[in-house]
């Protein structure tokens, strides 16, 4: 089964932040308040990594003032989650591979987060909008919803 793009969601839960790496406590409670409990370690450790990408690497040049919105989506059978940035285009998918065919070694202090995001969700897609926007799209099973889980990989 397919994550199907014509479903409305039952919620949406949004949140606005400043770029500065010192929201993360923020982002870290964001997802305590909205995700399910059952899927909540995967979607809020996925959420906090994209979120210090975007800080770290797509709004690395721009302002505090520069805006990061996340965005969680209820399903019925599964959460979509997003974090939004203001960065260059970024081709995701490329550099994923690139990491996931040379990993970082186990002395490396960054370089995982992409691989965390990919291996934690069930799904990740990534879009620019009008030009301004990049999204990330992650995607989650609800345990209770029989499909899915985690994609069988450990990190």
């Amino acid at each position: 089964m397919e994550f199907d793009s014509q479903e409305q969601p039952s919620r949406i839960d949004k949140f606005c932040l400043e770029n500065r790496i010192e929201e993360i406590d923020r982002v870290i409670d964001f997802c305590a308040r909205c995700f399910p409990k059952a899927i909540l370690w995967n979607c809020q450790t996925a959420m906090v990594e994209a979120f210090v990408n975007a800080v770290k690497h797509a709004h690395h040049e721009k302002p505090a003032s520069t805006l990061i919105w996340l965005e969680i989506l209820h399903f019925k059978q599964w959460v979509e989650f997003r974090v939004w940035d203001q960065g260059a285009v970024f081709d995701w998918e490329g550099t994923l591979q690139v990491k996931l065919a040379d990993p970082p070694g186990p002395n490396a202090t960054s370089g995982r987060g992409m691989i965390w995001i990919y291996k934690l969700t069930d799904h990740v897609e990534y879009i620019r909008v009008n030009d301004k926007w990049n999204c990330l799209k992650m995607y989650k099973w609800r345990k209770d919803s029989g499909m899915g889980g985690n994609t069988g990989s450990t990190i």
